[in-house]
């Protein structure tokens, strides 16, 4: 049980005092004491004024009142001010911009790539490549590919990602799907194709493989991998 949830609780059922502190109480009580930005400090600012504001015989009429004032009035866009019981004692009122109060927290918008990847065949099995021991994905096993530069389409993108990695250019038989995946700081559309090499054979690196689809179990890979292992258990593996 979280601590809105169990104020509520023992305020409104068992008749203790103790604030609630959602979003909308947060809202109204940041108007009130003019504060700009919902901090740690700012928040704990916020519970003193509460605790020192709350009934005493009816706490939980107190809260749900706040709730009710936030949710229903005091609004974060064009708040209904000519309403609000509380109105001569709000700071943010009487600067004449109550919207401001709190700022919106913006949030940054993180990164979005395109990746392309390839199952290079030969005969029954596919190349796979071992990823360094340092840096994200580390150890985790791969196919050959990487991100598509702005004005690059996929297929040149895979296809220069390969050859730099595996020193051939391989042939492009058909697109296998593309898969959506999030890391905790970017996200990517995962785009994988099957090729097969073209006169050339792929340089084998150190730690480089030859696998058949039954053997994927016995390798760690990415998430994003197995999402597009996904995709072919149900198309099938046949090129």
């Amino acid at each position: 049980m979280g601590d809105y949830t169990a104020a509520a609780v023992l305020s409104i059922a068992f008749q203790q005092s103790y604030p609630v502190m959602d979003g909308n109480v947060k809202r109204v009580m940041a108007r009130i004491l003019g504060l700009k930005n919902l901090t740690k400090r700012n928040l704990i600012r916020i519970q003193g004024r509460l605790k020192k504001l709350i009934s005493i015989e009816k706490p939980g009429d107190f809260n749900q009142a706040m709730m009710e004032l936030g949710a229903k009035i005091c609004f974060p866009k064009n708040p209904n001010c000519g309403k609000c019981p509380i109105q001569k004692s709000c700071y943010a009122f009487d600067s004449g911009s109550p919207e401001s109060y709190p700022a919106l927290i913006k949030k940054e918008k993180i990164p979005h790539y395109e990746i392309v990847a390839g199952l290079i065949w030969r005969k029954e099995k596919f190349y796979i490549q071992k990823r360094g021991e340092k840096g994200m994905l580390a150890g985790l096993w791969e196919f050959p590919g990487g991100k598509v530069e702005n004005g690059e389409s996929l297929e040149n993108a895979l296809r220069r990602e390969i050859t730099e990695e595996c020193g051939a250019t391989p042939i492009i038989l058909k697109k296998i799907g593309a898969i959506k995946h999030a890391y905790t700081h970017f996200s990517i559309t995962f785009h994988g194709y099957h090729c097969q090499e073209n006169g050339t054979p792929i340089r084998n690196r150190e730690f480089s493989k030859w696998i058949q689809p039954n053997q994927i179990d016995a390798f760690p890979f990415p998430k994003a991998n197995h999402k597009l292992f996904s995709l072919l258990n149900e198309q099938g593996w046949d090129v």
